[in-house]
C-alpha cells in the first residue's frame, strides 16, 4: 500500500516494515567518506524486530539489499542508481559492501517486506532514491504482525 501523508512518501507491508520517504528537500545527511575515497556499507539485518532506523548509513545498507535481491539486470541497474546517487552527494569514488554473515552475504530484509515490488518506487528516479538515503526525514521502520504493540 502506497499513502501520501504530510507530503511524506510512504509505504507498508504485511510484515509490517514501513519506509518513509522525506521528499522535503530541505536537509540532507551525509555520509562519512574514507581518506581513499570510499565509503563502508555494512550489510544489515532487517527482519522482525521492533526499531526506527534514521542513519543515512541504514538507509543505504537497505536501498543495497533491496536492490542486490534481484537477479540479472535489474540488480545491476539498481546498484549503479545508489552508486551514481551516494558518489554524486558525497563526492565519493568507491563503496565497500562489508558482510559477516555467511547466510546471508548481502543482508536480509524480512521476505515480506521486500517481495513483490513493494519498494520499487524508491527506484523509480534519483532524486527519490537520493531523499530516501541523505533526506534527514526519512527513515525505516521495522517490526512483527504477531504481536500485540
Amino acid at each position: 500500500m502506497k499513502k501520501i501523508r504530510l507530503g511524506v512518501f510512504e509505504t507498508n507491508s504485511s510484515s509490517t516494515h514501513t519506509v518513509s520517504v522525506d521528499q522535503s528537500g530541505v536537509a540532507y545527511d551525509t555520509l562519512w567518506v574514507n581518506g581513499d575515497g570510499s565509503i563502508d556499507v555494512y550489510a544489515c539485518e532487517f527482519g522482525w524486530e521492533r526499531y526506527t532506523y534514521h542513519s543515512a548509513e541504514t538507509r543505504l545498507s537497505y536501498a543495497l539489499i533491496y536492490a542486490l535481491d534481484w537477479s540479472g539486470s535489474k540488480s545491476l541497474e539498481r546498484v549503479k542508481m545508489i552508486e551514481d546517487v551516494v558518489f554524486k552527494h558525497t563526492g565519493a569514488a568507491k563503496l565497500n559492501y562489508e558482510t559477516s554473515d555467511k547466510w546471508y552475504p548481502h543482508g536480509y530484509i524480512d521476505h515480506q517486506s521486500a517481495e513483490g515490488g513493494q519498494l520499487d518506487y524508491i527506484f523509480e528516479n534519483e532524486e527519490i532514491l537520493k531523499d530516501f538515503i541523505f533526506g534527514k526525514g526519512s527513515w525505516i521502520e521495522t517490526g512483527n504482525d504477531n504481536d500485540d504493540y
